[in-house]
């Protein structure tokens, strides 16, 4: 638009009075829809404003378990470590309880622990007592026939386990 066709616009609009009243509620109405618009971002930032502080109170709470998970995993690693340790400590200990009872039985002639192991407990057993190991503890694979107790009562569950007899084995 130009100068002339704005004066034009503004003599109709102060001759004519249903203009003016017109243009007044048409300018209101706009005005309106400004404030609400406004009131609008405003409630859109409200709310961002608040989703922004649940986030960071979400980062927060992150960062706090973060900081408990390490924390928990540092003592479990303290833990591990310590049980490694006393592991060692308990097959060393393992080792010289057999070594003292071995020698105490005169067998330990000819070993040399930088080339054998030392023997498990039922070897040692064996060795030291001259009778083979428990077949009822030790062995599931030796099969056998499982029999009930003949001495026994009716209400009892004992049973025994026969099992192939071997070479050199008599029946006790």
């Amino acid at each position: 638009m130009n100068g002339a066709d704005d004066l034009l616009s503004l003599l109709r609009l102060v001759t004519d009075p249903g203009a003016v009243t017109a243009r007044l509620a048409e300018l209101q109405a706009k005005e309106a829809a400004i404030d609400a618009r406004e009131q609008g971002a405003i409630e859109r930032e409200v709310m961002s404003d608040q989703r922004l502080a649940a986030a960071d109170q979400r980062e927060a709470k992150v960062r706090e378990l973060e900081f408990q998970a390490h924390t928990e995993n540092l003592r479990l690693e303290a833990i591990r470590i310590e049980l490694v340790d006393f592991a060692r400590i308990l097959r060393e200990t393992d080792d010289q309880i057999k070594t003292r009872l071995l020698r105490h039985a005169g067998l330990l002639t000819g070993f040399n622990p930088q080339l054998q192991t030392m023997p498990n407990w039922d070897s040692i057993e064996s060795s030291i007592f001259g009778r083979p190991a428990d077949v009822h503890f030790d062995d599931d694979s030796v099969g056998g026939v499982v029999e009930p107790v003949p001495d026994a009562s009716r209400e009892a569950t004992i049973t025994r386990t026969r099992r192939p007899m071997r070479r050199g084995e008599e029946r006790v």
